[in-house]
């Protein structure tokens, strides 16, 4: 990128980057998760920047790279599930079935 564009990116990263890192929080509920995430928008953003400097609202579309960013956090990760022939047996402890219920 040429100097007047890293310029440009630099000051719409600093005007942005506040609102970007309270969105994440919002998304996330934790800080640094959301500093992170706000970073990486900001990376992508940079790596295409002429793009996101022509699209109509450059703002939205670095809002939408963060939220894509925050989806891509739960890809890949899985429950595993074990199969058994017979459901678990939980049963009741002892504790547990003589603590009264209130009903009289």
């Amino acid at each position: 990128m040429d100097a007047p564009a890293d310029d440009d990116f630099r000051e719409f990263m600093l005007g942005r980057w506040p609102g970007l890192v309270r969105l994440a929080y919002g998304l996330t509920g934790d800080q640094a998760l959301a500093e992170d995430l706000a970073q990486t928008s900001l990376a992508r953003a940079y790596a295409s920047w002429a793009r996101v400097r022509r699209a109509d609202d450059p703002d939205a579309y670095v809002r939408k790279i963060l939220l894509n960013a925050n989806r891509g956090r739960f890809r890949g990760r899985r429950v595993t599930e074990q199969l058994t022939a017979a459901p678990p047996d939980w049963g009741l402890p002892a504790r547990r079935a003589a603590v009264p219920t209130g009903r009289r």
